[in-house]
């Protein structure tokens, strides 16, 4: 404050002072010095403001004295962050989480908030981001046969039962696995080779070595070459052991298939393919004299002509025999072997077998032998045909009487010594008289 005087002339030239009394006020200039967390809002001495970031941050406002002079306020904000700390986390779906501060009670995979307060006061967050791994506890239901197994846990289980396994998953947590075993009956058969088939035979026998459990059922599916001529499937019927299949009348001797399938009361099944020859009869051939044995003709065999023949005896080819009858040059057949023709057949080329033809070595004329011979010794006859043979002691005793067939026969001589007449005779005729010598 002070007083100054100013001199002036007048408009009239005269002396003029000015005496000005000069008041001076003083201009202000001041610091405020504040602290504030990030996102809080300072309102003060004229400051309003929400920082958007920490650290130290100066504001400026020039204000007026009630004198009307600049006031310059300055203000020092120490602006304090806010922690935010984010975490991860994994856990098994067992319970209640803990940890980090946090009580989650039956957690699920999702983010979690928790509010702090650091030392300088502000808030710190804690966001937690939790994924919670499920447990597997899983029942696999299976049903099996009692000669099957099935694997469960690495070890394998045939048994009817219920049995559990501990596993962890992939995450390492606890996986309860269990299998509810249920096991139905089976059985086991083994198909037996076949008996000859003959067309000319009613039927044929299937038959089966059953070693394990019951079959209960049985079904037939004959392929279409076979339902053809005229056998006939059987869809569902009571197993018996063997199975008699008929054979059709008039059915052509031929190569066919058929599937047998066995079923018990737990329906477990089994498939058998069989493929079987019905072969000719063995009557399409014929035994001449004690040598020969000759195929028929078309005309005497049902109708088939052949492209080719091969002869076999006793199941054993007969190189070179190829001809339409086997003939034994300079020597007879012996009494029961077995010839069989593979017959090949002019209209569509199928090779069949005929059944086995037995032969037997006829007697051209009656024999005897030995005629002198011990008491109790066997006699061995020889006959053309079927007749009774009787001995009679040297007074014309009859001592021993027995009716024979064609062919071979015995005879069990007479238990005294002495001689003896036999003779053999037919309803109609003596066909034989022997002397017999028991020493």
């Amino acid at each position: 404050m002070g007083q100054y005087t100013l001199n002036l002339a007048n408009i009239n030239g005269c002396d003029s002072v000015v005496v000005l009394d000069l008041a001076i006020s003083p201009s202000y200039h001041d610091t405020i010095s504040a602290t504030i967390c990030l996102g809080d809002r300072y309102q003060n001495a004229g400051f309003d403001t929400i920082p958007e970031q920490a650290g130290l941050i100066s504001y400026s406002q020039n204000l007026k004295t009630q004198l009307g002079c600049d006031s310059i306020i300055t203000l020092n904000l120490t602006v304090n962050p806010i922690e935010i700390t984010i975490l991860h986390d994994t856990i098994c779906r067992t319970g209640n989480y803990n940890n980090y501060n946090f009580n989650i009670v039956n957690p699920i995979t999702d983010s979690y908030y928790d509010t702090l307060s650091t030392i300088y006061g502000c808030d710190s967050i804690v966001i937690l981001n939790l994924t919670v791994h499920p447990l597997f506890n899983d029942t696999i239901y299976a049903n099996i046969y009692d000669n099957e197994s099935v694997l469960f846990g690495g070890k394998y289980y045939s048994l009817q039962g219920v049995y559990t396994d501990s596993l962890r998953t992939i995450f390492g947590c606890d996986s309860l696995s269990t299998l509810n075993l249920t096991t139905y009956l089976s059985f086991d058969a083994e198909l037996l080779e076949s008996n000859l088939i003959c067309s000319d035979s009613p039927n044929f026998a299937i038959e089966f070595e059953e070693s394990r459990g019951v079959a209960n059922y049985y079904s037939l599916a004959f392929d279409t070459k076979a339902f053809a001529a005229g056998f006939s499937d059987v869809a569902l019927a009571a197993f018996t052991n063997p199975i008699i299949i008929n054979i059709p009348s008039n059915v052509r001797p031929d190569n066919y298939k058929v599937s047998i399938t066995l079923e018990n009361i737990d329906q477990y099944k089994r498939e058998y393919p069989l493929e079987f020859m019905v072969r000719y009869p063995s009557s399409v051939m014929a035994q001449k004299w004690n040598d020969v044995v000759a195929l028929y003709n078309s005309a005497y065999n049902g109708g088939y002509d052949y492209s080719a023949i091969q002869w076999y005896k006793n199941g054993n080819l007969l190189y070179g025999e190829t001809h339409s009858y086997i003939y034994l040059d300079n020597n007879i057949f012996t009494t029961g072997d077995e010839y069989t023709a593979l017959l090949t057949r002019s209209d569509d080329g199928e090779s069949v077998f005929t059944c086995p033809l037995i032969v037997v070595v006829r007697a051209l004329s009656t024999q005897v032998y030995p005629t002198i011979l011990s008491a109790g010794e066997t006699i061995n006859i020889i006959s053309p045909k079927a007749a009774k043979v009787s001995i009679y002691n040297s007074l014309g005793v009859l001592s021993n009487s027995q009716n024979i067939g064609e062919g071979n026969t015995t005879m069990i001589s007479p238990n005294s010594h002495g001689f003896y007449f036999m003779i053999i005779s037919d309803e109609e005729q003596v066909l034989h008289r022997q002397t017999i010598i028991v020493k």
